[in-house]
């Protein structure tokens, strides 16, 4: 999906998305908005969710967390908009942002299904986006747009948290969470002038 028209049509079906779940629709528009993988979205408690000491918010997930675990711990820089959003949910520790009506995490298939109407009323039986979509179209949209978002291939790779190798793949924390930061930030930023809302 690269088409502009076909993302603000996306958007549109995940702000209506109806479920007696609601944190269904919550885990869609942050999957959409963060780009993040759907693991970090499910497991995803007010443990993760940091605020440093300038008042801006980032998520941490230790490295034994993650799918790509050589990269160490992953930070990300989130914008101010999203992190009051977040601590809006009023979650204390392990509780999930994104939990089922258990306050266990949601299936990957749950949120991979929510997304099958979309698929047979847009785009037909032969395509389908599944959760791991979301990260694809961030990165196509991202790349695409460079000339206008004064953004750069590494900072992309960086933020959707890629394998990166050799001293490109050295970073430290604060550096990663401002280089995060400016890509969520300008893809956010996009996603809510085609109607993305919180």
């Amino acid at each position: 999906m690269s088409d502009q028209a076909d993302l603000e049509s996306l958007i549109s079906y995940v702000l209506n998305y109806r479920s007696p779940i609601s944190s269904i629709k919550k885990a869609l528009i942050m999957g959409l908005a963060i780009g993040l993988r759907v693991g970090n979205v499910r497991k995803m408690s007010a443990n993760h969710l940091k605020i440093d000491e300038n008042g801006e918010f980032y998520l941490h997930f230790p490295k034994d967390e993650n799918k790509t675990k050589a990269n160490g711990d992953e930070y990300l820089g989130l914008p101010r908009e999203v992190g009051e959003w977040l601590l809006s949910f009023n979650l204390k520790g392990s509780q999930l942002f994104f939990g089922n009506t258990k306050g266990k995490p949601l299936s990957d298939g749950t949120l991979s299904n929510a997304l099958g109407d979309y698929c047979s009323e847009k785009l037909g039986d032969n395509v389908c986006l599944v959760f791991h979509s979301f990260r694809k179209i961030a990165s196509t949209f991202c790349h695409e747009n460079m000339p206008q978002n004064g953004l750069i291939p590494y900072e992309v790779e960086r933020t959707l948290f890629h394998a990166i190798h050799g001293v490109a793949g050295v970073y430290n924390k604060s550096t990663n969470i401002a280089m995060t930061r400016k890509v969520i930030t300008w893809w956010f930023n996009y996603l809510e002038s085609l109607g993305l809302a919180l």
